[in-house]
């Protein structure tokens, strides 16, 4: 039998999980609301040690609590509901009132602590503890919540054990009889408010009510083993209905319902980039658009894994806010000398440029949430010569317009009022970089430089940081040595013949040298310096965006011109030739503008070179890596068809189960029948390996009725069931009062040997039989006599 304090302890520390749950996920919405649940803990503690020594409030005072406990939160509603920033009027409802709503369910817990209890008000609790729980999952999913929720359920499961192991052992009070109530006391009390028909009508319970239900004990009903498991039978009965219902509940093709904006997903925006964020990324699989991929000739492509699709470039910096900002570059090149008066801009027939050996073409379908036009990186041009970047529009195919950033414009069809979606791009089989070269364009002493635009430097720190860094690797070896002595005497800025190898140099740092960690944790340590600054110096962790920010500002540092470019990386095949990118394939890097001299003249031609500085999990640790593989297969699976579920998926899970089934009809089948034929044959193992014995021969008996009768007895004779009393509390207190008795010291222990008969049936196991009746019979005809001679 488990003890009043165990089954009291588990419950007041499910309760507390379930606040820890709420507080957690309340962090960075209401902060105040964490600070409320070390409150709401403290109090716990008390109610606890006050529960343990039956120090209690009366319900009029636990209810007048409650209710002052309601008005503070209507207090503190209003005061959220006239501020303009607050979740109340930011957020729609109802997600803007499901933090408050949390909240008021925490502060709620203790007031129905400290007043007395009964089998409802511990069901109650348990159900507002479950309800703060599931309020919290919906505003929150990180790894630390996920480690709370865990805890909740354990401990859940054992309070709930224990619960049903007292309640049939009647040491939990049923509920209080109706008593009407008059005066101020009404205005408390809930049965002012409830109809009649809730409270049950009872002058005083007695001791069968709480066995009502129970059914025959057997004796494998030891330990609580059976009231274990029926509470984990609930769970695992409430899970296998609520997941297929689920799973045949098809969200919509549209924009799913978050709960919060704050919500940081994978994934790319056309916004403003923000690198001051911290908090979890969380995947995204929707699609992000569709690209086939064929030879001129019409047969199939291929595509690599890893492949870049570039979408957009961004050189403007804003320091110390931390973000990227997309703004006008200036003319940055100049069209060849050669070229025609300029490249034609739109043509009835689908027409390419010539870029070169083994050419290649990709038809994109864009999702309509999708941000700018992904192109495959790198993108093959030639300044002067038509778009590699051809859609179609009216009937007729147009030529994107060229960016000096190294990408092309699609612009929106203001005839149609919407945007293309629908485009095609010439380019090559095996990727071959440098894509294109260019002479740059420079203006007048009095105009402005789209290069310097590319050298803007963040802050002296980081370049000062930059210059070390440099100084480091020539000190490593990992830069020629020859690179310092042509830097610029003056600024130490790099000769433009050796940028190409110390922007090499330089990625490599970031990606390789193990001082930086890739994650999507996102924290800063200092917020009161740059983000990019706090990453360079302080937390050195984060993901692709903090990576090439850090490498395009550190390039700048040594007077190498870069630009922050935002993109895809990565893609799944669908069928041959035809590929699929998610927005969780979204992907940052850097590009530098570099140069090399034309053979033969003092000129020099320019190019946009692709660096990928994050950090990749180590090759030589293939067992992590698989980890992580299988880890981001399977996040995707619960985000295709848990999460992400649409008419689409839902269909296809159909087709592919439909499909499994007729590969694997018969092995099915024979698994299914082995497994009816084990739950057959393993009952029939068992009943041969018990020991043979003659127990249909054995008349069982309930003791149930017996003890209720010993109660009457005594009821009747003056010494009645006192309410909260266990049956061998009631037997000891019924043996002192017929001791101090002076016709029936003979027949005090009759009380203490039926209970412990009683205890002995429900808790270890002894079968209750005939000959134990007829033996109690004639204790309790003695105890009678015993009691009409006093």
């Amino acid at each position: 039998m488990p003890t009043d304090f165990a089954f009291r302890f588990s419950t007041y520390l499910t309760l507390m999980l379930a606040c820890a749950c709420t507080g957690y996920a309340e962090l960075e919405y209401l902060p105040e609301v964490s600070g409320f649940t070390g409150v709401v803990a403290v109090l716990m503690i008390v109610a606890f040690i006050c529960d343990r020594r039956d120090w209690v409030m009366s319900l009029t005072n636990a209810n007048v609590l409650g209710g002052g406990i309601v008005l503070l939160a209507i207090l503190w509603f209003g005061y959220h509901y006239r501020r303009s920033d607050s979740l109340m009027n930011v957020l729609p409802w109802p997600a803007g009132g499901l933090p408050y709503v949390a909240a008021l369910m925490m502060l709620l817990v203790p007031a129905k602590l400290f007043r007395p209890k009964h089998v409802g008000d511990w069901w109650a609790l348990q159900g507002l503890g479950l309800s703060m729980v599931g309020v919290a999952g919906a505003m929150t999913d990180d790894g630390g919540f996920v480690v709370l929720m865990i805890a909740y359920a354990v401990a859940g499961v054992w309070s709930l054990t224990l619960f049903y192991i007292r309640r049939s052992a009647g040491h939990v009070p049923p509920p209080p009889p109706f008593e009407p109530v008059e005066g101020l006391r009404a205005v408390f009390s809930p049965q002012t408010y409830l109809p009649r028909w809730f409270f049950v009508a009872r002058s005083r319970p007695t001791v069968a009510e709480p066995f009502a239900g129970i059914g025959q004990p057997t004796p494998t009903e030891r330990l609580g083993r059976s009231h274990f498991v029926r509470a984990v039978r609930w769970v695992v009965v409430g899970g296998l209905i609520t997941l297929p219902l689920f799973l045949i509940s098809p969200r919509t093709d549209g924009l799913r319902w978050e709960l919060f904006n704050s919500r940081m997903e994978v994934g790319l925006s056309g916004g403003a980039v923000d690198l001051g964020r911290t908090g979890e990324l969380h995947p995204n699989s929707d699609p992000a658009f569709t690209v086939t991929v064929r030879h001129p000739d019409g047969t199939p492509g291929v595509l690599p894994e890893d492949k870049r699709f570039r979408v957009m470039a961004h050189h403007t910096y804003q320091y110390p806010k931390g973000q990227w900002t997309r703004s006008v570059l200036g003319q940055l090149f100049l069209p060849p000398r050669d070229a025609a008066a300029g490249p034609p801009t739109a043509s009835s027939v689908l027409k390419f440029p010539d870029v070169g050996s083994q050419p290649i073409i990709l038809e994109y379908l864009l999702d309509l949430k999708t941000p700018g036009h992904p192109q495959a990186d790198p993108v093959y041009f030639t300044p002067g010569l038509p778009a590699p970047v051809v859609y179609e529009t009216h009937g007729r195919y147009h030529y994107a317009s060229n960016f000096n950033n190294g990408a092309f414009r699609i612009l929106i069809d203001r005839t149609e009022g919407s945007r293309v979606s629908h485009y095609w791009q010439i380019s090559r089989a095996v990727p071959d970089e440098p894509s294109a070269y260019f002479r740059l364009y420079e203006p007048d002493q009095q105009g402005s430089s789209a290069r310097r635009a590319l050298l803007e430097l963040a802050s002296y720190r980081i370049g000062a940081e930059s210059k070390k860094l440099l100084e480091r690797l020539i000190a490593e070896g990992k830069v020629s040595r020859a690179v310092g002595e042509r830097r610029d005497p003056v600024s130490r800025m790099v000769h433009e013949d050796d940028q190409p190898a110390v922007a090499a140099a330089f990625e490599q740092h970031f990606a390789t040298s193990g001082e930086y960690d890739y994650t999507l944790s996102l924290r800063r340590q200092n917020r009161a310096i740059d983000p990019i600054e706090d990453f360079l110096f302080n937390t050195k962790a984060g993901h692709c965006e903090r990576f090439a920010s850090g490498l395009v500002l550190m390039l700048r540092g040594v007077g190498i011109p870069a630009q922050f470019v935002l993109g895809y990386r990565g893609c799944e095949q669908l069928e041959v030739g035809q590929y699929l990118v998610r927005q969780d394939h979204a992907h940052a890097w850097a590009e530098a503008l570099l140069s090399r001299k034309i053979p033969g003249t003092d000129d020099r031609e320019w190019y946009w070179k692709a660096l990928d500085p994050t950090a990749t999990s180590s090759d030589t640790d293939a067992s992590l890596q698989n980890i992580a593989n299988t880890s981001k297969q399977g996040s995707r699976l619960f985000n295709l068809f848990i999460t992400g579920l649409t008419p689409e998926t839902q269909k296809q899970l159909i087709q592919d189960v439909q499909e499994f089934g007729e590969q694997n009809l018969w092995p099915a089948v024979g698994g299914l029948m082995l497994i009816f034929a084990g739950l057959a044959v393993v009952p029939l193992i068992r009943n041969r390996r018990r020991p043979t014995v003659a127990v249909a021969a054995v008349a069982i008996v309930d003791p149930v009725p017996w003890f209720t009768r010993l109660v009457e007895l005594l009821t009747k004779h003056g010494h009645p069931w006192a309410s909260g009393q266990t049956p061998a509390e009631f037997a000891r207190s019924a043996a002192a009062w017929l001791n101090d008795r002076p016709q029936t010291p003979a027949v005090a222990g009759v009380p203490v040997a039926i209970a412990d008969a009683l205890d002995q049936s429900r808790y270890a196991g002894r079968t209750f039989t005939q000959e134990d009746a007829n033996r109690v019979k004639a204790d309790l005809l003695r105890l009678e006599t015993a009691l009409a001679a006093s």
